[in-house]
C-alpha cells in the first residue's frame, strides 16, 4: 500500500488522506478516506521559509510595499519642506509689505504666485491695500472739500449785513441760522436815506453750496437793481423790482431752480410799508396793542416763469407795531419727536412779546423759542428772521 500526500501551504481547509484499495470480493478499486489533516499556519510559514523558489512569492511583495512606503515618505518630506519654504517666503513678503503699509505706503502690491490658500491670502492683502488707498484719497478729498466749505462759510458771513441801518422812527434786525455749513437763505437791508429802508428776505431752493451760490447771485443782482440808482424817483417799485429779479434769475441756474422772496420798502414819513411777496412765507404783523395778524400769501416765486407779474401791497405801521418776516425753516423746525414748530406756535410766541420791544429783541426771542423746540434734533432747512419795529 502506498500513500501520497499533497499539502497546499497556507491552506485553511482540512486535507483528506485517501487510500485506494481493491475489494477482494468484487475486485474493483475503491477510494477510502482514512483521515483529514488540518494544517497549521505556523508550520506553513516554516515550510515556506525553507522553500527556495517559493520565497519570492512573499518577499517580493513585501519588498515592493516597503519600497513604495519609502518613496512616499521621501516625497512627503520633500513636499513638506517645499511647502514650509513657500509659507515662510509668503509670510516674510507679507510682513515686509505690512510694515510699508503701516508707514503709509498704500501703493505696495505683493505678486500672487499660485492660486491656492496662500495665493488667496496675498490677493486679499492686495485688495486691502487698494481699499486703503481709495479711502485715503477720499479722506484727502473730504478734507479739501471741508476746507473749501469752511472758507465759503466765512465768505458768506460777509454777504449778510454787518450792522443794522439806522432809520428814523424805526429799527430793523435780521439773523440767519444755516442747517449746514453754508446757507441758501438771504436777508439784507437797503438804506435809501435816514427815513427809508428796503427789506429783503429770500429762500433759495435746494441746499448746500449750489443754494449758497444762487443766494450770492441773487443778492448781487438785487444790489445792482436798487443801490445803483441814486435818485429815489428812478428806483423801481417793489413789484417792478421783483419782476426784474424774476427775469434775471430765470433759467440761470437750470430748470426748476427758484427763490421765494419778500421785499418791502418802509418810509417813516408815511409810516407805510410797500411790499411784494413772491411765494414766501406770509409775514406776521404785530399791532401796537399786541394783536397778531398773518398777512395774505403772495405771488409765484421768482425764477420760474419770466413773464410773471407781482402785486404790490401796502400796510400802515403805526408806532409800536412790528412786522416779522421769516423763512420756512423756522416753522418747519422739528423737535426730538418729529413735530414741526408750526405757524400757530409762531403766532403764539408773537402774542407773548412785550409791547414796544425792539426788532433785535424780537429776533432773539423767536430764535430762542425755535432753538429750545428743536434741541437735540437734526434740522434740514435754514432759518432766517427779519424784523421791522416802529418806535
Amino acid at each position: 500500500m502506498k500513500f501520497k500526500l499533497t499539502l497546499i501551504p497556507g491552506s485553511w481547509r482540512p486535507v483528506p488522506v485517501v487510500v485506494i484499495a481493491r475489494d477482494w470480493q468484487s475486485g474493483s478499486l475503491e477510494s477510502w478516506v482514512l483521515c483529514q489533516i488540518r494544517p497549521s499556519y505556523s508550520r506553513t510559514i516554516e515550510d515556506l521559509s525553507r522553500m527556495g523558489l517559493r520565497t519570492a512569492s512573499w518577499v517580493f511583495p513585501l519588498a515592493t510595499v516597503g519600497s513604495g512606503l519609502c518613496l512616499a515618505y521621501a516625497f512627503g518630506v520633500f513636499f513638506a519642506l517645499r511647502l514650509s519654504e513657500r509659507i515662510v517666503t509668503v509670510i516674510d513678503t507679507l510682513s515686509g509689505a505690512a510694515y510699508k503699509v503701516g508707514q503709509g505706503d498704500f501703493s505696495i502690491s505683493v505678486p500672487v504666485g499660485e492660486q491656492d490658500q496662500l495665493g488667496l491670502l496675498v490677493t486679499s492683502f492686495n485688495t486691502m491695500t487698494t481699499h486703503l488707498r481709495d479711502l485715503r484719497e477720499q479722506e484727502r478729498q473730504r478734507i479739501i472739500l471741508e476746507r473749501d466749505i469752511t472758507l465759503a462759510h466765512e465768505a458768506q458771513q460777509y454777504l449778510y449785513p454787518r450792522s443794522a441801518p439806522v432809520v428814523s422812527g424805526a429799527n430793523v434786525w435780521g439773523m440767519t441760522a444755516p442747517a449746514r455749513i453754508v446757507s441758501g437763505d438771504l436777508y439784507d437791508f437797503f438804506p435809501f436815506c435816514d427815513k427809508a429802508v428796503g427789506l429783503l428776505c429770500a429762500d433759495v431752493s435746494g441746499k448746500g453750496m449750489s443754494a449758497a451760490l444762487m443766494m450770492a447771485h441773487l443778492q448781487a443782482v438785487a444790489h445792482g437793481r436798487i443801490l445803483a440808482l441814486d435818485q429815489s424817483s428812478a428806483r423801481p417799485s417793489p413789484s417792478t423790482f421783483a419782476a426784474m429779479l424774476n427775469r434775471d434769475l430765470g433759467s440761470r441756474f437750470g430748470d426748476n431752480r427758484y427763490a421765494t422772496m419778500f421785499y418791502g420798502e418802509y418810509d417813516s414819513t408815511t409810516v407805510t410799508l410797500r411790499h411784494v411777496n413772491a411765494g414766501h412765507c406770509p409775514p406776521i404783523l404785530i399791532s401796537p396793542d399786541g394783536e397778531v395778524t398773518v398777512l395774505p400769501d403772495g405771488d409765484l416765486p421768482i425764477g420760474l416763469f419770466p413773464e410773471t407779474t407781482y402785486r404790490e401791497q401796502r400796510i400802515s405801521l403805526p408806532s409800536g407795531s412790528a412786522i416779522v418776516v421769516y423763512s420756512d425753516g423756522l416753522i418747519d423746525a422739528l423737535n426730538s419727536k418729529g413735530e414741526e414748530f408750526g405757524e400757530e406756535r409762531l403766532v403764539s410766541c408773537c402774542r407773548l412779546l412785550p409791547k414796544g420791544v425792539t426788532a433785535e429783541s424780537i429776533c432773539t426771542t423767536l430764535s430762542q423759542h425755535v432753538a429750545e423746540w428743536s434741541a437735540g434734533a437734526e434740522q434740514f432747512d435754514d432759518t432766517t428772521i427779519l424784523v421791522l419795529a416802529v418806535d
